[in-house]
């Protein structure tokens, strides 16, 4: 239901799936422990083919991540212990949405000060230390077993790369990286997804490969110098001076 209500406009940049979610912060004190759970499960297993269907800004706060994001803690507070770890281990265990998953995950690396400085405190937290351990296990996990293909067909692989070098395991996403990279089509395609939009007031729109992000999984200078020596390619040319001209934006940043 909630892919198909997201296919239909409602009003501005909102869909009918928004508006439901906005109606369901008004009204869950109502639902049943069936009602919250089925919720949590439906949010795992769609939000990252809902992006797919009409991409929206991930990180904006009235996006349909974030909105179904603010109603975790809300759904989960409606169940009782041992069905709370229940509903848990499977959302993030078969949930099909990894890219929404990670996103939840990430956040919470951070409000735990697991990595970072942004520790927040404990009333603040969507899951317990306990909780949050769990679920670290379950995602390293799942990463582990993606392929570069499963990575980069989700809404934002860097943002999973990031999630699981900061979780605790900075070789996986590195060797995967690797691998991807030792062919120069591989390098070319994984670099594509590892660019971020800019929108400037003086520039538009334009993508940008910054050092700061690459260098967590490549030798950046390497790398570079690979795409540079690429632009004049038969078959990457055209590709590889893209790259090269999202590099020499982020040396103007």
């Amino acid at each position: 239901m909630l892919l198909s209500l997201h296919d239909e406009h409602a009003v501005g940049s909102l869909t009918k799936a928004d508006l439901l979610l906005e109606r369901v912060k008004t009204v869950y004190k109502i639902f049943s422990p069936e009602q919250c759970e089925n919720l949590l499960i439906a949010f795992s297993q769609v939000m990252d083919e809902a992006y797919r269907r009409r991409p929206f800004d991930q990180r904006s706060v009235n996006s349909l991540w974030e909105r179904a994001q603010s109603l975790v803690p809300l759904l989960l507070s409606h169940l009782e212990p041992k069905r709370r770890e229940a509903t848990l281990t499977r959302i993030f265990t078969e949930g099909k949405a990894i890219g929404w998953l990670t996103s939840l995950f990430r956040k919470e690396t951070f409000a735990h000060g697991r990595f970072g400085d942004k520790l927040r405190p404990k009333k603040a937290w969507l899951f317990t230390d306990v909780e949050l351990d769990g679920i670290t296990v379950v995602m390293i996990s799942r990463y582990r077993a993606m392929s570069g293909d499963d990575v980069f067909d989700c809404p934002n692989p860097i943002n999973i790369l990031f999630a699981w070098m900061q979780a605790g395991d900075e070789e996986g996403p590195r060797q995967l990286i690797s691998a991807n990279t030792a062919s120069d089509e591989g390098l070319v395609e994984t670099l594509e997804h590892l660019t971020s939009t800019v929108n400037s007031s003086d520039r538009g729109k334009y993508v940008v490969l910054t050092k700061e992000s690459i260098s967590y999984f490549l030798d950046y200078e390497h790398v570079r110098k690979r795409i540079e020596a690429l632009k004049n390619d038969s078959k990457l040319g055209e590709r590889a001076s893209m790259l090269a001209t999202a590099f020499d934006y982020d040396d103007r940043e």
